[in-house]
């Protein structure tokens, strides 16, 4: 299975250094904290991927450009802290016909949020998570799994207490451990896997609503 390209585990030492400083800036915000009238949080997104293909010449070349969606599920526990759960996928081509690679990914994410009791919200999020990327051609289906990490920033404006229009810009960085190959056959399912180790990442910009209740 081709990975998205190699990094240095530095990103993902960065982004656990964002989340850490998000935890610190708890209390704060608790120390500012009213009380939060709608704090659940279920949004969807359209996203527009971004992946880095790599520079191997015998690997399968993958279109870096990507569409797909995601789902976002949170609880503001202060006016200026969350926590939310981001799972998305998206859909990549390759030079081979009919074979995509999707790119899906789920990452638990803190979250601090500007300017409390304003219509326009601008935040800033940093999470851990696990990414996988697979693909299937005839009866095989390849995939690599790893852990990973998201960071990035956005902005909420409220059109009402209880919806929103959200958009955000989002940078994962991922490295991928394990590479996994399945058979179907007429007896059964094949199955393999082996360690890797690699590093892959991905940019993603994305819109969508927010329902807060």
């Amino acid at each position: 299975m081709h990975t998205l390209g190699k990094h240095t585990r530095k990103a993902c030492w960065s982004a656990s250094a964002l989340i850490v400083l998000l935890v610190a800036l708890l209390p704060g915000a608790v120390a500012l904290a009213g009380d939060v009238q709608n704090p659940w949080l279920i949004g969807i997104d359209i996203v527009g991927n971004g992946v880095n293909d790599g520079e191997d010449d015998d690997a399968l070349a993958i279109e870096e450009n990507g569409n797909g969606g995601a789902l976002q599920i949170g609880y503001q526990f202060t006016p200026s802290f969350a926590l939310r759960l981001y799972a998305s996928g998206a859909t990549h081509k390759t030079d081979i016909a009919d074979v995509d690679i999707l790119f899906s990914g789920g990452t638990v994410e803190a979250m601090y949020l500007f300017r409390p009791g304003q219509s326009f919200r601008p935040y800033l999020f940093g999470g851990l998570g696990g990414y996988a990327a697979e693909s299937q051609r005839d009866e095989f289906t390849y995939s690599t799994e790893g852990p990973g990490a998201s960071f990035g920033g956005g902005l909420y404006h409220f059109f009402t207490p209880h919806v929103s229009l959200h958009a955000s810009a989002r940078l994962e960085f991922v490295n991928w451990d394990t590479a996994k190959v399945s058979l179907e056959t007429a007896t059964g399912t094949i199955e393999g896997e082996i360690p890797i180790d690699e590093s892959g990442s991905a940019a993603k910009l994305t819109l969508g609503m927010g329902f807060w209740f």
